[in-house]
């Protein structure tokens, strides 16, 4: 579904994690490519993810991802970032 609405027109993605306890590379292959997809918009989008626990985390921090992408507390507060139209770091650099 993700990759769905990251190649079909929508710009402004935010994906809640609240439900999410395991995360592998399959995982976060889906979340790079969409996130990919949404940068390479005309204008860019942007992905953001909110609420994720601890141990999911610390797999993004692992991996160097939370550099790429914009990771917030509360959906509300990704869903105020991505209303603001600021699409995070650009060319996946920089902080989150």
């Amino acid at each position: 579904m993700l990759n769905e609405l990251a190649g079909g027109g929508a710009r402004h993605v935010v994906v809640d994690l609240r439900q999410v306890s395991f995360l592998d590379s399959i995982g976060l292959g889906v979340l790079v490519a969409a996130y990919r997809r949404l940068r390479a918009s005309d204008p860019p989008g942007s992905l953001r993810l909110a609420a994720a626990n601890e141990r999911v985390v610390k797999v993004f921090a692992l991996t160097g991802l939370l550099g790429i992408f914009p990771m917030h507390a509360l959906v509300e507060q990704a869903r105020a970032a991505a209303d603001d139209h600021a699409p995070g770091p650009p060319g996946g650099q920089g902080g989150g």
